[in-house]
């Protein structure tokens, strides 16, 4: 199994409840060689406080950042990418967690099929959800082989028939439980810096100016290089 670097975003603003739970979700992944950035957009809750207890909790791979101003999610993210040193990226909002084989599940993916940009299914957890009912309900281990996904050539042709729907993030893959999306990718750091970067909502880059801005890069990314695959697997929870 690869070890190379990923470089993970944690974007947050006035998540402090929730960025605890989202950060131990990171550190506790079985692919460890990670460079961890908590972005803070300027927020005016606790989040700045508890900021060096969290650093502390392993200091070799964990820094916080903080933005003087509110930039935008997409300026901020930019900011952090821009300053990492992996051969991966990828997002974990400050609300949300990770399945603990989810790098290690897109890093396969992502070799195995030749990709540079793997999505995977989400799940959803109630605000008042912990570690220990993440790990009952959610976090149960997977086998050594790959889930289903979807190829390159029909995540492009899904993304096109899409695109014009301003809430595709991005768009619905089958799921019993829910209207699951493609969601929470790892992305090649060669595509961020090759130009594919997360804009801001009304940019002329945007695809749509009513998407968000994870929508509209994955929409990008999709169009741009059909080099997408999904991983039917949840890895990701909101």
């Amino acid at each position: 199994m690869s070890n190379d670097k990923i470089s993970v975003i944690i974007p947050t603003y006035n998540h402090a409840q929730y960025l605890p739970l989202a950060l131990a979700s990171v550190l506790g992944q079985t692919h460890q060689n990670l460079e961890i950035v908590i972005i803070d957009n300027a927020s005016t809750d606790e989040t700045q406080e508890l900021a060096s207890t969290l650093v502390a909790l392993d200091k070799s791979r964990v820094q916080y950042v903080r933005n003087d101003t509110n930039l935008q999610k997409a300026t901020s993210v930019n900011k952090a990418i821009s300053g990492c040193t992996g051969d991966y990226y990828a997002l974990n909002d400050a609300d949300d967690a990770s399945h603990p084989q989810r790098f290690e599940r897109q890093l396969f993916a992502m070799q195995h099929y030749n990709a540079c940009h793997v999505m995977t299914q989400g799940a959803v957890m109630l605000p008042t959800t912990t570690v220990q009912e993440l790990e009952a309900n959610h976090f149960n281990p997977f086998p050594e082989e790959l889930g289903e996904v979807i190829g390159k050539q029909e995540v492009h042709n899904k993304i096109h028939a899409y695109k014009e729907n301003h809430h595709i993030n991005w768009f619905p893959v089958p799921d019993h439980d829910n209207g699951a999306h493609g969601v929470s990718p790892l992305t090649k750091m060669m595509v961020w810096k090759d130009g594919i970067r997360f804009n801001p909502g009304g940019h002329w880059l945007r695809m749509k100016p009513a998407q968000g801005e994870d929508s509209d890069i994955n929409t990008r990314t999709v169009l741009l290089l059909r080099q997408t695959i999904v991983l039917l697997e949840k890895l990701y929870i909101h």
